[in-house]
């Protein structure tokens, strides 16, 4: 049918139908909220789901987010940008079941939370990062399992409550 389209996400190709052809020029905007290895994507959540140990996450624009990263070993470059927590009790970032994670260059804004440490033996390091949480009970850093390892590097944390805080019965 004249004037139809079709995409086709799996591919990434788009069809165009017209009954008869002449020049035409296709244009979009694509503004990703994350990058892996020089490929968009839409929200940082998938960016990280997709990233493999060893790769760079980089922000590409300030976001709002809860997520949890799993099993992973990788970098969240920042750059620059911001990113704040979606939801006032959850943590803005949460690592468990060995996430190995390096986040870099930018801010962190978590409402109660701004990063939560929950699997036993999870990795944080932070370099040139700014985080805050700034709710009456707020905590900056949270470990809360047996064996966790954070690293701070030139970094700020600010908090209503407590900077860094790892969970008195680990």
């Amino acid at each position: 049918t004249d004037g139809t389209y079709y995409y086709n996400d799996y591919y990434g190709t788009l069809t165009i139908c017209t009954r008869s052809f002449s020049p035409f020029e296709i244009s979009y905007d694509y503004n990703p909220g994350a990058s892996v290895n020089g490929v968009g994507y839409t929200t940082l959540a998938s960016a990280i789901k997709a990233a493999n140990d060893g790769d760079t996450v980089v922000l590409t624009k300030d976001g709002r987010s809860s997520l949890g990263i799993s099993d992973k070993n990788i970098t969240i470059d920042l750059n620059g940008k911001t990113l704040e927590a979606s939801f006032v009790l959850n943590p803005t970032i949460s690592l468990n079941n060995n996430a190995n994670v390096t986040i870099k260059n930018g801010t962190i804004k978590g409402k109660q939370y701004g990063i939560v440490i929950d699997g036993d033996g999870d990795k944080l390091t932070l370099d040139n990062v700014k985080i805050e949480a700034m709710r009456s009970q707020g905590i900056g850093v949270f470990g809360n399992n047996n064996n966790c390892t954070v690293e701070i590097n030139n970094s700020e944390i600010k908090s209503n409550y407590i900077g860094v805080y790892q969970n008195g019965s680990y």
